[in-house]
Formats: C-alpha cells, sequence, structure tokens
C-alpha cells in the first residue's frame, strides 16, 4: 500500500468519525485546517484562511485563556499531550464544544517548537449533556438547602460516612473538617437514641426500608430531631 493510499484511508477514517486536523507552525503562525475541520463549524473548504488569528477568531473570548494555559504547559514539557475543550463559533453564530489535542513533533535547536500537529472532534452533545447534568445538581443542591434536605453515604463494611454540604449544616459543623468517624457520629447522637439508630442500621443492611426521627446535639448544645430514610 503506497503512502498516499494510507493517507487517503486515514483522512476517510476521520472524516466518518467527524474528527478535523490541524498542523501548526508557531514560528510562522501558519494553521493549515482540514476539510473537515472547517466543515465543523458549518465553512467550505476555502472560506477560512490557513493562519492562527483564523482560528482564534472562532474561539469564544472567555476560553482562550484556559486554550494557551494547556499549551504552555505542553510546550514546557509538562504534560506530554496539550488537550483542551472549548467553544468555536460557527457559521450561523451559534457555538460548538471542541475538543482539541496536540502534540509538538519537532523542535528547533534551543528546543522551541517548529511544528505541532492535531485534531479536532465536536463534543458538543456530549457537553451538553454534561452541563446540564452539573445545572440540575445545582438546583437539587438549592432545593435542598431550601427544605433543609442533606444526603448521607454509608459504607457498612467500613463504617465510612460521606455527607452532602447540607448535613454539614444541619448538624453545625464546617464542611472543611471532614466526617466524623462512626463513632463521633454516635456521640452526636443522644444517648438513647443511639443503640435505636444501630438497630435500624442492622435492618436497612437486611434490605428494609427505614424512615425514622433521633435526636442530634449540635457543637452549641441545641438539640434537634433528624429525619432518615434508608
Amino acid at each position: 500500500m503506497t503512502l498516499r493510499e494510507n493517507h487517503v484511508r486515514l483522512q476517510l477514517a476521520l472524516e466518518a468519525a467527524n474528527i478535523g486536523t490541524w498542523d501548526w507552525n508557531p514560528q510562522t503562525n501558519e494553521v493549515p485546517f482540514s476539510k473537515q475541520s472547517k466543515a465543523m463549524l458549518g465553512y467550505q473548504e476555502d472560506v477560512i484562511g490557513n493562519s492562527l488569528s483564523e482560528w482564534e477568531s472562532r474561539v469564544h473570548p472567555e476560553d482562550m485563556p484556559g486554550i494557551y494555559a494547556d499549551i504552555g504547559q505542553h510546550i514546557q514539557g509538562k504534560t506530554p499531550v496539550y488537550q483542551n475543550e472549548h467553544r468555536m463559533q460557527c457559521k450561523d453564530g451559534s457555538y460548538k464544544w471542541i475538543l482539541d489535542r496536540g502534540q509538538t513533533i519537532e523542535r528547533d535547536e534551543q528546543g522551541n517548537p517548529d511544528r505541532f500537529i492535531g485534531i479536532h472532534h465536536d463534543i458538543s452533545e456530549r457537553k451538553t449533556a454534561e452541563l446540564a447534568r452539573q445545572e440540575l445538581t445545582k438546583q437539587l443542591q438549592k432545593a435542598q438547602e431550601v427544605a433543609q434536605l442533606g444526603y448521607t453515604y454509608f459504607d457498612m463494611a467500613t463504617q465510612k460516612i460521606t455527607w452532602s454540604e447540607q448535613v454539614f449544616r444541619i448538624f453545625g459543623l464546617n464542611p472543611d473538617q471532614g466526617e466524623p468517624s462512626f463513632k463521633e457520629y454516635l456521640k452526636k447522637l443522644h444517648p438513647e437514641d443511639r443503640t435505636f439508630l444501630q438497630e435500624r442500621l442492622a435492618e436497612a443492611r437486611q434490605g428494609v426500608p427505614q424512615s425514622f426521627d433521633y435526636r442530634i446535639f449540635r457543637p452549641n448544645g441545641e438539640m434537634r430531631y433528624v429525619n432518615a430514610r434508608l
């Protein structure tokens, strides 16, 4: 198989995967972009020129500092591969999320990069879903704060406790101090409720749903009633 045939096969595979390529000369700031990189943004091949400024003009301004920070880390040898997720403006004015990956493959005698090649991959669908989950999580946390609801994860085997921030607030504790151990947790309960709680946990471990109230003491001595559902 000839070199040209290999190149054609590679280009077909990249196009099928909706992946574009770029080849940046940091000395001249010339950056030939592949046909797919341009089509990804809704442009014909001859519309976008092969210069760094053409790319910069389409990157969302808020994302540019992070991009160059990641590029700098790679050029300095702190990361084996440059990688960044950022927004790029399409021909119709909308933005797409792009996964940008690259690597320096040539350097001059002083160690400065002469050639930096990489790929563009449209990750808008995945990123949109990811951001939607993050927003939903924020809304849920807000709702929990308003309703004074928190969640606790209790590892039955190790007795390790993981609390949400709202549980720290209910107990009057600072999240920065970390969750208490199980023994420390029991000490925060009313003495008459400690055995009761452990019995409920044992039943929950057997698969029996639990909903019960118990009393806790906050650091200032205030007693509060807490409802737990397991």
